[in-house]
């Protein structure tokens, strides 16, 4: 590092620290060796887009050794357009990439067509089969295809999902994929998420309905609600709410108040987020009540974490009307 630069060091020191809910990295010793190694990176990156930008450090940076990419292709990885809706569920022996629905989540009763996209970025060609395995009262249209996929190809296969009956909302909704590729059997697993379905009261008319959220955010519109669903768990256990939303709120928990929000701070996180409170949730059922004020419209978010650290989700709780 340059002399010039070191004064950034002098009040912290050269130890890169990280976050006690940051785990599961390789990380660096020291900044000098993390800002090298940014460097280097961001070298091979203009290289690889062939930019013709050109970027210079002041420091030697061949003892850096940044891992290998995972293919020499990246770019076939994703279909870009498709945003967080495309998720890669295998690399071997070739690229399985599950597109999801506009609405990603599934409501009961509403078909919903998602896409499997094989990509062949080998040396040799495939042929085979895959048929698809879903939980009871789930149904996949149609369940099973052949493929025949040359090297360098690429194959779309395209089907419809229904649930039916669905008064248990789980989470882990496994979507199983049994392939076979020139007479190798081999399985995938994937998650098929679920909506949030929510009793709505306005209380200014009086009108009851059913709203089915497809994500933890959601849109309240212009009024005075209640929101109510169930969760159920299978132990009592502490876990981490974190709520908030663009319009004031109060939460309540079995009846309880545990958290009110003034509309003037929304981050949808657990990270960043500071509204959010620890209750303990009973074992079965727990009943959730947001209260919304006479409002504009605005925006809402609601899910369950664990208590330590920067929090994960929680993906044991069931939610139902």
């Amino acid at each position: 590092m340059k002399a010039a630069s070191r004064k950034w060091l002098r009040p912290i020191g050269d130890t890169l620290v990280l976050s006690a809910c940051i785990v599961n990295m390789h990380e660096w010793g020291t900044i000098s060796e993390f800002c090298n190694a940014v460097m280097a990176v961001g070298i091979e990156v203009q290289k690889y887009y062939k930019t013709g930008l050109d970027l210079e450090s002041g420091n030697d940076l061949t003892p850096v050794r940044i891992a290998e990419p995972r293919m020499d292709n990246p770019a076939k990885l994703y279909a870009w357009e498709t945003g967080a809706r495309e998720s890669l569920i295998a690399e071997t022996p070739f690229l399985v990439n599950l597109i999801y629905p506009e609405k990603v989540a599934m409501i009961p009763d509403e078909a919903q067509t998602f896409t499997l996209k094989l990509t062949n970025v080998s040396t040799q060609s495939f042929k085979g089969d895959v048929a698809l395995k879903l939980p009871e009262k789930w149904t996949a249209t149609p369940s099973a295809f052949t493929y025949d996929l040359p090297v360098g190809g690429e194959v779309v296969l395209s089907f419809t999902v229904n649930v039916s009956d669905l008064k248990r909302r789980g989470q882990k909704n496994i979507l199983t994929l049994r392939f076979t590729a020139n007479g190798v059997p081999f399985l995938l697993e994937t998650a098929l998420p679920v909506a949030c379905p929510w009793l709505v009261t306005d209380k200014n008319s009086g009108k009851e309905g059913v709203v089915e959220t497809v994500s933890t955010y959601f849109g309240v519109p212009r009024g005075e609600f209640t929101y109510k669903t169930k969760l159920k768990a299978t132990a009592k256990k502490e876990v981490r709410v974190s709520c908030g939303g663009t319009r004031p709120f109060v939460l309540y928990v079995n009846g309880v108040p545990v958290y009110e929000g003034k509309g003037d701070f929304y981050v949808p996180t657990f990270h960043r987020d500071n509204s959010w409170t620890t209750v303990s949730l009973l074992k079965n059922m727990n009943e959730i009540e947001v209260y919304f004020p006479q409002h504009e419209e605005g925006e809402f978010f609601f899910w369950t974490g664990t208590t330590f650290g920067c929090s994960t989700w929680v993906d044991t709780l069931e939610r139902m009307l």
